[in-house]
């Protein structure tokens, strides 16, 4: 075991306290064993997706080398460029928060703040994919609703969600995004008409590196960790997610938070339904 062989097991029966210290060695082999097969999983992953954006920026940095470059040539290879790096970055800004929230380094800041306008300066970050799309925005966002989270960990959250509905939305669709309020819950949903997720993808709709798209049916990049940071930070709040899929027609992702000072204390348990509302 020192030596890293962690499947080594002691067989020692009986009630004593030897057999007492070979069932805590066992428990300790077992633990080792699978954060050492979670360690290796993660780097194999993480340097496949890392190295996606890498290989494109290396290829365009190449071709803008080319003598006699046209500028509409050189514009477009350097906006691939700089396309590469937003992804790269977002990448490893959510593989860190993970990490962080893995080992418990990250803790909630909590204040009350106005839910409404954090979630609409969230959507305006967009504007110029919405409007490179033509992708029609709907919004329900009642003025003045406020709510006792972190800020910054939440915005994390929208962020994710509208990047998701944004990425596998078509052209010339529809994004709708609504909070709604009753007595006993604040819901914020994000709403696509995008490609929808297949019935035998839900199971592993927040696994980290879990690519839910049919390659065949959407050529487009996913890591896989953005839905998995998302589940993190929603139940660190102890707040349930939920979502409404159908392949082809879109999806409908929805946060639901308890109100009250303490809701964000509370102690409702994460969720995921195959189905809620209707879209």
């Amino acid at each position: 075991v020192g030596e890293g062989e962690y499947g080594h097991r002691l067989q020692i029966e009986g009630r004593d306290e030897m057999a007492q210290l070979a069932q805590e060695f066992n428990r300790l082999t077992d633990r080792l064993q699978t954060t050492e097969e979670v360690r290796r999983r993660f780097v194999s992953d993480a340097s496949h997706e890392l190295k996606t954006p890498l290989a494109i920026m290396q290829n365009y940095g190449t071709m803008l080398q080319q003598p006699g470059l046209s500028e509409e040539k050189r514009i477009e290879y350097a906006k691939s460029v700089s396309d590469a790096c937003r992804r790269l970055a977002h990448l490893i800004t959510n593989i860190l928060k993970l990490n962080k929230l893995e080992n418990q380094q990250i803790f909630p800041t909590i204040k009350e703040y106005d839910l409404s306008e954090q979630l609409a300066e969230c959507l305006l970050q967009f504007e110029n994919v919405w409007e490179k799309k033509n992708i029609n925005i709907v919004t329900d966002i009642p003025d003045g609703v406020s709510i006792r989270t972190d800020e910054e960990l939440l915005t994390l959250v929208w962020n994710n969600l509208l990047s998701n509905a944004f990425k596998y939305t078509p052209n010339g669709k529809m994004i709708t995004v609504f909070i709604r309020e009753d007595e006993g819950t604040v819901s914020v949903g994000v709403q696509d008409q995008g490609i929808g997720i297949a019935e035998n993808k839900r199971k592993s709709l927040f696994v980290r590196f879990e690519n839910l798209v049919d390659k065949n049916i959407f050529n487009q990049a996913s890591s896989g960790i953005g839905l998995s940071l998302v589940k993190e930070l929603v139940e660190m709040h102890k707040a349930t997610i939920s979502v409404d899929s159908r392949l082809g027609e879109g999806s409908c992702f929805k946060v639901d938070f308890l109100k009250g000072k303490e809701h964000y204390n509370s102690s409702v348990e994460f969720i995921l339904e195959d189905s809620v509302a209707p879209l």
